[in-house]
């Protein structure tokens, strides 16, 4: 799948570009430090591509990269068919700093939605750490409805996420 917006296109992620990744996760410390309390870790590319929820295998999940050009400016995890079947939760959207506040968010998941319909999903979940206020705004605004919150571990660290749904 390659979906185009504006210049900036969306194929799936080659493992190739780990060095990429990580490059964009230290851009992106901003985002680290808010919910993880910390910069990101030297491995952390190599840890991300792997990390799925219990019961699911790589087979489930895919990752999308968000290219300008040869620059990756982005990423996107999706799992699918969890929490349930015909679910599928994003676990990772996320752009540069140099990219956002463009639009270029709304856009890109406008087109995902297209692909998300062309595969059958029912519905898409994501969580946002209480904390992470423009992600909370953004998919609000993107008509994703509160469904629970929960609090999670993370490096230690205990996190409250919010869970929500949109229909397709």
């Amino acid at each position: 799948m390659k979906i185009t917006v504006d210049d900036i296109f969306l194929i799936p992620f080659p493992n190739s570009d780990i060095e990429k990744l990580q490059i964009l996760f230290e851009e992106s410390s901003e985002f680290f430090q808010l919910i993880n309390g910390r910069f990101p870790f030297k491995n952390e590319a190599r840890t991300f591509i792997t990390q799925l929820p219990e019961g699911k295998t790589l087979s489930d999940k895919f990752i999308l990269g968000i290219y300008d050009g040869d620059r990756l400016i982005g990423i996107i995890d999706i799992v699918k068919n969890y929490p349930e079947k015909d679910t599928w939760f994003i676990g990772l959207f996320l752009i540069s700093p140099d990219y956002r506040n463009r639009g270029l968010g709304q856009k890109i998941y406008k087109a995902l939605q297209d692909y998300f319909r062309s595969e059958k999903v029912k519905f898409i979940k994501i969580s946002v750490a209480e904390q992470n206020v423009l992600a909370l705004k953004f998919w609000k605004n993107l008509g994703f409805i509160e469904t629970y919150s929960k609090i999670d571990k993370i490096d230690n660290n205990e996190i409250n996420f919010i869970y929500f749904e949109s229909k397709l």
